[in-house]
C-alpha cells in the first residue's frame, strides 16, 4: 500500500513568519512571507505598526485550498517573556485570525507546539542561523528559499510542512 497523498499549508505565525504550500503529489513546494501592511497608530500620525494583511492571508489560503490543500499545520505559540500586554494581545489576535481563516475555509487545523516539532525535526534552537542550517539539511533542494538570516520564519514554515508530511501522510 502506497503512502497517502497530502497537500498542506504550514504556518510559522508572526509578522516575520511565513506560509509554506506543500503538495506531495505534484512535488510543489513554496514558501511565502507572511502578508503584512503598515497601519497608522493614530489619525494624522506618521508612526505606524505592522499588522497582518488579513485580506491577503485569506486570498493565499483560499488559493491553496483551490489547489487541493486540506490541512493547516500551525505552530502553537504563546507570548514571550518581557513582552508588553499590548504586544502579546496583538500577537495572539493575529494567530487567532490565521487559525480562524483556515477553519473558515474548511482546513483541518493541526496546531503543534514548537517544542514538539522542533524536537522531532532535531532543530533544538531559536537561533536563526541554526534554524536555517537545519532546514538546509532537511530540505537541501529548497535552501534558496531562506538565504538570509531574516528568513528564519520561511525555514521554520518549511520544516513545519515537512513535520506535517511525516505526521499526517507521506514523509520525504
Amino acid at each position: 500500500m502506497g503512502a497517502a497523498i497530502l497537500i498542506l499549508v504550514a504556518c510559522d505565525p508572526g509578522l516575520q513568519g511565513a506560509l509554506c504550500f506543500d503538495d506531495t503529489k505534484s512535488g510543489a513546494f513554496d514558501v511565502y512571507d507572511m502578508p503584512t501592511l503598515e497601519k497608522p497608530l493614530a489619525k494624522r500620525s506618521k508612526k505606524t505598526r505592522t499588522i497582518y494583511n488579513i485580506a491577503e492571508v485569506h486570498a493565499l489560503l483560499d488559493t491553496f485550498k483551490g489547489l487541493g490543500a486540506t490541512h493547516f499545520v500551525v505552530e502553537e505559540v504563546g507570548g514571550r517573556p518581557g513582552q508588553s500586554a499590548s504586544a502579546a494581545f496583538n500577537f495572539g489576535f493575529g494567530c487567532g485570525v490565521l487559525r480562524g481563516i483556515a477553519f473558515g475555509l474548511g482546513y483541518s487545523v493541526e496546531p503543534v507546539a514548537p517544542s514538539v516539532w522542533k524536537a522531532e525535526m532535531k532543530c533544538p534552537s531559536d537561533n536563526s542561523k541554526v534554524i536555517r542550517a537545519r532546514a538546509n539539511e532537511l530540505l537541501p533542494h529548497h535552501a534558496h528559499l531562506w538565504p538570509l538570516q531574516k528568513h528564519d520564519g520561511r525555514a521554520e514554515a518549511a520544516m513545519l510542512a515537512l513535520w506535517g508530511e511525516r505526521k499526517l501522510g507521506k514523509g520525504r
